[in-house]
């Protein structure tokens, strides 16, 4: 969009650049001969190595397919024909209503589907499938859509289901991830951790609460609406303090009184732990 252009018409005839054509070796050339075909051996080796690296191939899945006794049933229903009745086992019951779908090529069972025709994968490399649709961590549908293309068998969609729920970086990377239920430690003694935190205003006051979490029992500090900020959290803190003594822990929210540099100080020169509770998540304080 920066510039403005001149089209020209220029005919063939009078190009002096070369091109591709022009370029080409009027004759043989041995050394470039033997240069391509060295590289060539490179390429094939590295293919080659990159092909038996996978956890998969083809001749695991025939030889796991003639070990696996459900598929063993398949292979001969597909080749002697299948029954007239649906079969008993759940598992073969989900082969026959796919029965005008497979077919077998080079000892391996097959699922025609559209254009595309999925693997049927022995239950002994089910699990390294998963894995391996799972690589990159996609949600329930992608994985899906990605085992649609090239693999199947009669449990994958829940399989793919349960194994997303379950991995561990799916669910802290999740937007909401699943909520479990954790208890604070127990204590071995009373005061040894105390939780704090503001209630009100309630009757025109601003109510600081401060819990053992041993016995439970409550102290509660009075202090004046808009006057909450640290140093009158500290003055608060100390008279309750010089009836019980120091805690080891403190547990507070993410409030400015508790973040601030004079609480923090307050804590270190006690040598008391303090300890914030998740932001935006103010239950998990006691």
């Amino acid at each position: 969009m920066g510039f403005q252009y001149d089209i020209k018409y220029k005919p063939t005839s009078k190009h002096s650049n070369a091109d591709a054509l022009s370029r080409l070796p009027w004759g043989p050339d041995n050394r470039f001969d033997a240069t391509e075909q060295l590289e060539n051996q490179e390429i094939s080796h590295a293919t080659f190595e990159e092909i038996c690296s996978y956890p998969l191939n083809s001749i695991a899945i025939k030889d796991s397919t003639l070990a696996d006794k459900t598929l063993q049933t398949v292979t001969k229903w597909i080749q002697e024909g299948w029954p007239t009745r649906k079969p008993d086992c759940q598992e073969l019951d989900s082969f026959w209503h796919q029965k005008d779908s497979l077919f077998i090529h080079d000892g391996i069972i097959l699922l025609k589907r559209d254009t595309n025709s999925r693997v049927v994968v022995p239950q002994a490399y089910q699990s390294t499938v998963l894995e391996s649709l799972h690589a990159s961590h996609w949600g329930v549908v992608k994985t899906k859509q990605l085992a649609r293309r090239y693999v199947w068998w009669p449990s994958l969609n829940a399989n793919i289901e349960v194994m997303v729920k379950e991995c561990d970086i799916c669910r802290q990377c999740s937007r909401s991830p699943p909520q479990h239920y954790t208890a604070w430690p127990k204590t071995d003694k009373p005061w040894e951790r105390v939780h704090i935190d503001f209630a009100g205003p309630f009757k025109g006051k601003m109510w600081l609460l401060c819990v053992d979490a041993h016995s439970k029992y409550p102290y509660v500090g009075m202090m004046e609406v808009g006057q909450t900020s640290s140093k009158q959290t500290i003055h608060v803190l100390k008279d309750i303090f010089a009836l019980e003594g120091l805690p080891s822990t403190i547990v507070t929210d993410n409030g400015t009184q508790f973040t601030a540099g004079d609480f923090e100080e307050f804590c270190l020169q006690h040598h008391i732990h303090h300890i914030t509770s998740p932001p935006y998540h103010p239950p998990s304080n006691g």
